[in-house]
């Protein structure tokens, strides 16, 4: 993992830091208070200080439930799968299922979401955590995200029951320019176009 660890609550961040001899770690209570604080107001940027991100992370956990997800970037020639869903520009991903591992549930919901069963995947390309209110409490999404390829012209079929509404191919150029119509989450997944 990398020296930070970011928690996309929307548009704001939860970031989880290595101490520092200017930042020394919190403690069990000061780090508790600390995210209470920050998932009660709406301050774009808090960052907390542990002897490591991961540690940080194992801490936020004792409080928060974490669900699994996979999705992938899907590339095809030199154009890039992308999605409108609920007002945002998206990329293909859900929740895992009993028994998959992260590749096996990436592929599945790519091929669920857009129809595209001839996928392969290419490369690891990290993961992202973002949280979401679940029955009255917060919860952890990390999704595993995974950079995958097709050379099939297949037909693309979008999941409307999974509200998306439209399936397109896109260049990087105009992955860029969509940016901001993002989740703040998915910047770094789209910084491999």
């Amino acid at each position: 993992m990398s020296d930070d660890i970011n928690i996309f609550y929307t548009d704001r961040i939860l970031r989880f830091s290595k101490s520092t001899a200017q930042n020394p770690p919190l403690t069990a209570d000061e780090f508790k208070s600390a995210v209470a604080t920050f998932e009660n107001g709406n301050q774009p940027l808090c960052i907390l200080h542990s002897q490591s991100a991961e540690t940080a992370l194992s801490q936020y956990l004792e409080n928060h439930r974490l669900i699994y997800a996979a999705g992938g970037l899907v590339r095809r020639a030199d154009k890039y799968l992308l999605m409108q869903r609920r007002g945002y520009v998206d990329l293909p991903k859900g929740k895992r299922e009993a028994g998959e591992d992260d590749q096996q549930n990436a592929l599945r919901e790519v091929g669920e979401e857009t129809g595209l069963q001839q996928v392969q995947i290419v490369s690891d390309l990290g993961y992202t955590f973002h949280t979401y209110v679940l029955d009255g409490a917060y919860v952890l999404k990390r999704t595993a995200w995974f950079l995958m390829q097709t050379t099939a012209d297949e037909e693309l079929r979008p999941q409307t029951e999974e509200d998306i509404c439209r399936l397109w191919w896109a260049s990087a150029d105009e992955v860029k320019s969509l940016r901001s119509q993002t989740y703040l989450s998915l910047q770094s997944v789209l910084e491999h176009c």
